[in-house]
């Protein structure tokens, strides 16, 4: 997943802990000008939602990429190492390599 390095929270234990903000009732209410549904309907317009930790394999920042165990306090790297802000990464293997015909 991605989003700015400030969005992240790294004192809480879970994402159950992240409030969820909600949105405007109009947005879900209406398309545009046309009003879909009657102005004062009980709507749910949460401005996000929280991905499960499960299915996160990394979070990606405008510091870095960041696996488990997630080090915040540290430079994100493209590697499940960590390193100090202002090192240099390690070489990224390109992958690898496919196999040739025989």
């Amino acid at each position: 997943m991605g989003g700015p390095f400030s969005t992240i929270d790294p004192a809480l234990a879970s994402g159950v802990q992240i409030p969820i903000e909600g949105g405007a009732g109009d947005e879900v209410r209406r398309v545009g000008a046309h009003q879909t549904a009657p102005t004062g309907t009980p709507v749910y317009n949460p401005a996000f939602d929280v991905t499960p930790a499960a299915l996160i394999t990394a979070i990606i920042t405008e510091r870095g990429v960041f696996r488990p165990p997630y080090a915040f306090d540290v430079g994100g790297s493209d590697r499940r190492t960590v390193q100090a802000k202002g090192a240099t990464p390690p070489s990224v293997s390109p992958g690898p390599t496919p196999p040739t015909g025989s």
